[in-house]
């Protein structure tokens, strides 16, 4: 009887013993793929590291430059500091399409172009700013300064369309107010008084009574009242 339980024994441990030999093989393939996944991951994270460092680096330094370029009044070095900020800016957007480096690249490049009013290049900068990068802070802004050079250009309609996505897109964001206002201005520009007493209204509501550009929108809507009653 107890050789029986003996050989049994046997035979449960013969089978525990096959079972894990035939599937050993894909264990230690397993364990592979996972140390090999750990190893990728650590290096894909150095690497991504690296890649922001260095391209933070050299936006720290493009924003030097660009402040020696405003304050720089030699015509001539001005121009060659402004050559070489430019292609360092087109470098980095190149190179680095997806990182934060290209959001100050943009923007410093706008910001350059709208100095020297070129408006149709910042306006292009700044709406591929506020596009590529739609849930950057420097997004709703970038539409607002877009919807300025455009009004430069005299391009009313370009202009509420950039403003139109910040109200739209960037509920919660504090330029709201202020781009209701431009909205506002703009459609009175354009004769709209009415269109414009609306996104004035809008300014007033309770959600955006903490901004400074609700006194004003108030102060516009009487004006707009009593010239309506002139008329």
């Amino acid at each position: 009887m107890s050789k029986e339980k003996l050989t049994l024994k046997e035979k449960i441990v013969e089978g525990i013993d096959n079972f894990f030999r035939r599937r050993l093989i894909f264990l230690w393939i397993f364990l592979c793929v996972v140390i090999l996944c750990i190893i990728g991951i650590f290096i894909w994270n150095e690497i991504d590291r690296n890649i922001k460092q260095t391209s933070a680096q050299l936006s720290e330094e493009a924003q030097d430059t660009y402040t020696d370029w405003i304050s720089e009044s030699d015509e001539n070095k001005k121009t060659r500091i402004e050559e070489e900020l430019l292609e360092n800016l087109a470098q980095i957007i190149k190179q680095y399409p997806n990182q934060y480096a290209t959001q100050r690249a943009l923007s410093i490049r706008a910001s350059l172009y709208a100095e020297k009013s070129e408006w149709e290049n910042a306006a292009r900068d700044y709406r591929d700013l506020a596009e590529s990068f739609p849930k950057s802070f420097y997004s709703p802004i970038s539409y607002i300064n877009a919807a300025v050079c455009y009004e430069e250009l005299n391009d009313l309609d370009s202009a509420l369309a950039m403003l139109k996505k910040v109200v739209e897109s960037y509920k919660n964001s504090y330029d709201v107010p202020y781009a209701l206002y431009m909205m506002g201005r703009l459609s009175e520009k354009r004769g709209k008084n009415s269109e414009a007493e609306e996104y004035y209204t809008q300014i007033t509501k309770d959600e955006y009574s903490y901004s400074n550009w609700s006194k004003l929108a108030q102060n516009r809507i009487i004006y707009l009242k009593i010239e309506g009653q002139q008329q």
